[in-house]
């Protein structure tokens, strides 16, 4: 009887252990699904969209300071302020679930709705590459030309969600 419970035991945590570590791909997988059937509430239930506006205001507002601190300007100062303003309303605007379907499809936010655009699939595991960041946390790092983006999943329990995407600047 005792170990028929652990054999039991052991079934139930592989299968688990196999669920969560093939979350981060599929994951991706219903986001690529979704970002090509124009699908913005599927999109929405696998991106943490608060923490990657968050994320996405945090990485032009870096990529900025880098720029005007190498200028000698005494209005960069100014200029910095009023650019953090225009990153933070621009972020809000544009990372919504048609937003980012743009953003990855490389279309036009108007197009993202329009019907036309399917023939303009996205396929985000094709030249990829998967890192493990913590128990937590995985990457998929996506090669375009010559750069690499970088697509973080977080697990909240069993699910996974994206929650960043570092772009190269």
């Amino acid at each position: 009887m005792k170990s028929s419970v652990t054999v039991v035991l052991a079934v139930v945590l592989v299968i688990l252990a196999g669920v969560t570590a093939a979350g981060p791909y599929l994951t991706m997988r219903q986001i690529e699904k979704a970002i090509n059937e124009r699908d913005a509430v599927r999109l929405e239930n696998y991106v943490d969209f608060p923490a990657l506006r968050t994320s996405l205001k945090e990485q032009l507002r870096a990529s900025m300071v880098k720029e005007l601190a190498a200028e000698d300007d005494p209005f960069a100062m100014f200029g910095m302020a009023l650019a953090s303003a225009l990153i933070d309303g621009m972020a809000d605007a544009v990372l919504t679930p048609n937003g980012l379907m743009a953003l990855i499809s490389g279309v036009e936010l108007e197009e993202v709705e329009m019907t036309d655009v399917s023939s303009r699939k996205v396929d985000l595991l094709r030249n990829s590459r998967w890192t493990v960041d913590s128990l937590s946390s995985v990457s998929l790092w996506v090669k375009a030309d010559s750069d690499e983006s970088r697509f973080v999943l977080q697990r909240y329990g069993l699910k996974w969600k994206l929650k960043n995407i570092i772009f190269p600047m």
